[in-house]
C-alpha cells in the first residue's frame, strides 16, 4: 500500500510537471483520469479488504469481527472482476476503430482525425444534441503500437466492418486532412453498395482539398526526417510548434506519418455523391488556399447547400480558432442537419 501510494504521488508529480500545449494537455488529462481509476480502486481495496488483513493478524479467529472482515475480504475477491470492469472503459469499447463520448438519442457525429481522441471531447461537450463517435487509426492513441494502414482499400475494408454496422441514425462525417479523403471514400463505397448511406446526411470536410486532384502540399514521403519536422511545425498551431522539436517524439510520430502519406496520395475517382458537402480551410495553410478547396463541389450533386469556410489559421486552425470553428459548425449542423424536409 505503502508503495502504491508513493507511485502515485510520483505520478501525479509527473503529470503536473507536463508541458502545457495541446497535446500534453490531453496526456495529462488521461493521466488525471487513470489516476481518479487508481484512487477508487485502492479506496474499495481498503475498505473491503484491509480490515480482515489487520483483524487477522490482532483478533482471535473465533471471534465475530473476523467472521464479518472475511465476509466483506470474500465480497471484495468476487467483485474484483466487475470493479476493473467498470472503470476499464475499454471493455465497452469493444470496436477498436470507434471512441465513443457521451451516448445519445440522436444525429450521430463521426469524426475521422489523426490527433488525439481527447482534443475533441470539447466537441462533444459543445453539441449536446449529438453523439460524437472518433473514428481512431491503428498506431495513434489507445492504439498506439499497432501498425499503421499503408492503402485507402484496407481503411475500407476495416470501416465496412467495425463502423458501417454501428450506423443506425442519421450522422454527419467530419473529416480533417487524410480523415477528409477516408471519410469521402468511404461514403461512395456505401453509395456503390447501397448500404446505409442515405444516414448521412452531412460532409465537412477540414483541411484538405478534393481527393481526385493532387494535392499540391509535398508529400511527406519525399522528405528528409529534419524536413518532415520542420512542415509540422509550419502547419502546426504556433502555440504548440515547439511538440516537434522533441527527436524522441519524431522518431515515433515519422513513420506513422509517411504511411498517412501513402493513403492520401491515392487520388480517387471524379465521383459526384448526393450528400451535401461543407469545406473548412485555414488561410495561412500554403498552397491549399480557398480557389482550390472550392473544388470540392465537384463531389457534390447538392451544388446548394456547398459553401467553404476559411479560418485565419493555418493547417491546424480547428485548434488556433476553436471557438470561431464550433459556431460555424453549428450553424451547419443546424442549416443542414437539423433543417426539416420539405
Amino acid at each position: 500500500m505503502v508503495l502504491n501510494a508513493l507511485f502515485l504521488y510520483l505520478t501525479s508529480k509527473h503529470v503536473q510537471r507536463s508541458e502545457q500545449t495541446a497535446q500534453k494537455n490531453s496526456m495529462r488529462k488521461h493521466h488525471q483520469r487513470l489516476q481518479v481509476k487508481f484512487l477508487i480502486v485502492y479506496t474499495l481495496w481498503v475498505v473491503l479488504w484491509g480490515p480482515y488483513v489487520t483483524v487477522n493478524q490482532t483478533v482471535n479467529s473465533t471471534n465475530i469481527v473476523v467472521y464479518y472482515t472475511q465476509i466483506f475480504s470474500l465480497f471484495e475477491t468476487l467483485a474484483d472482476p466487475f470493479i476493473f470492469s467498470a472503470l476499464d472503459n475499454r471493455l465497452y469499447n469493444a470496436f477498436p476503430w470507434i471512441m465513443k463520448f457521451k451516448r445519445r438519442r440522436i444525429h450521430p457525429v463521426i469524426k475521422w482525425t489523426g490527433n488525439d481522441g481527447y482534443f475533441y471531447q470539447t466537441w462533444d461537450t459543445n453539441f449536446p444534441s449529438y453523439e460524437f463517435a472518433l473514428v481512431q487509426y491503428p498506431g495513434r492513441s489507445s492504439r498506439f503500437g499497432e501498425e499503421p494502414i499503408r492503402t485507402l482499400k484496407e481503411y475500407i475494408q476495416q470501416l465496412d466492418k467495425w463502423l458501417v454496422p454501428s450506423i443506425r441514425k442519421p450522422c454527419v462525417f467530419i473529416g480533417h486532412s487524410l480523415g477528409s479523403a477516408i471519410s469521402f471514400a468511404l461514403a461512395k463505397h456505401m453509395v456503390d453498395m447501397e448500404k446505409k448511406n442515405e444516414m448521412i446526411k452531412l460532409m465537412v470536410m477540414l483541411g484538405k482539398g478534393p481527393p481526385h486532384l493532387e494535392d499540391p502540399v509535398e508529400s511527406f514521403l519525399t522528405m528528409t526526417d529534419a524536413e518532415i519536422a520542420a512542415e509540422l511545425k509550419k502547419m502546426s498551431d504556433p502555440s504548440t510548434a515547439t511538440f516537434y522539436d522533441d527527436p524522441d517524439i519524431m522518431q515515433m510520430i515519422t513513420p506513422i506519418l509517411k504511411a498517412d502519406s501513402l493513403v492520401a496520395d491515392e487520388l480517387q475517382p471524379k465521383t459526384m455523391l448526393d450528400i451535401p458537402i461543407i469545406v473548412y480551410g485555414g488561410d495561412k495553410e500554403e498552397n491549399v488556399d480557398e480557389a482550390f478547396l472550392k473544388r470540392w463541389t465537384e463531389l457534390t450533386t447538392v451544388k446548394d447547400l456547398f459553401r467553404v469556410r476559411m479560418f485565419h489559421g493555418h493547417h491546424m486552425f480547428h485548434s488556433e480558432c476553436g471557438e470561431n470553428v464550433l459556431k460555424c459548425l453549428k450553424e451547419d449542423l443546424t442549416n443542414i442537419v437539423e433543417k426539416p424536409e420539405q
